[in-house]
């Protein structure tokens, strides 16, 4: 008996989709949080939170790759 994440047909291991799920919703929460700091005028706060949602970003990038060849 098959279960929705053990398909053939998609082979990323459902630990990977778990965590692209998590730093998705890290790259939104941030980049959310960039704006505020954004329309406050804080750049410090600004710059922090948009490099924190590239590199939750880099991070989905990095996950897919590894599955991208298959």
């Amino acid at each position: 008996k098959r279960s929705w994440f053990s398909c053939r047909n998609n082979k990323m291991k459902f630990f990977d989709k778990i965590l692209i799920g998590i730093y998705h919703a890290k790259y939104h929460r941030k980049l959310k949080k960039a704006e505020l700091a954004k329309d406050n005028k804080n750049i410090h706060d600004f710059k922090k939170y948009v490099y924190q949602a590239e590199d939750a970003w880099k991070q989905i990038v990095i996950i897919k790759k590894k599955y991208q060849n298959e």
